[in-house]
């Protein structure tokens, strides 16, 4: 890598300005800003389970957050913060999931994050 007087980088014989190299260290580096993180819980037949609650812990910070699905089983959480380590656990008062909880690092929106319901509470 050789850094040209025209800020021009030479890399393997390929040139890339500045800006270039910025834009692409921007493009693979994770980022550090907020997320979403969002999906769905059903029953084994694929029907959605409202009602259900969601706790979500960001295991580096301590913090707790809780939402509930709607009718349809949908969730969401909105402006959490990327680059952290979270636990997702599911419950409802009727079922219960395998696994009950997921863990993850949020690098961006997280999508399809589901549930699946497989069996009832005695």
């Amino acid at each position: 890598m050789n850094l040209q007087s025209d800020g021009q980088i030479v890399l393997s014989g390929t040139s890339i300005g500045l800006i270039g190299l910025a834009r692409l260290e921007n493009d693979i580096a994770p980022t550090s800003g907020n997320a979403s993180i969002s999906g769905r819980i059903v029953d084994v037949n694929g029907n959605g389970l409202g009602r259900a609650r969601l706790t979500l812990l960001n295991a580096l910070r301590g913090t707790t957050v809780e939402a509930a699905t709607n009718p349809f089983g949908y969730f969401r959480f909105d402006e959490m913060q990327a680059g952290e380590f979270y636990v997702l656990t599911a419950g409802h008062k009727r079922y219960v999931f395998e696994p009950e909880q997921r863990s993850f690092e949020l690098l961006g929106d997280l999508h399809e994050l589901d549930f699946t319901a497989h069996g009832t509470k005695k």
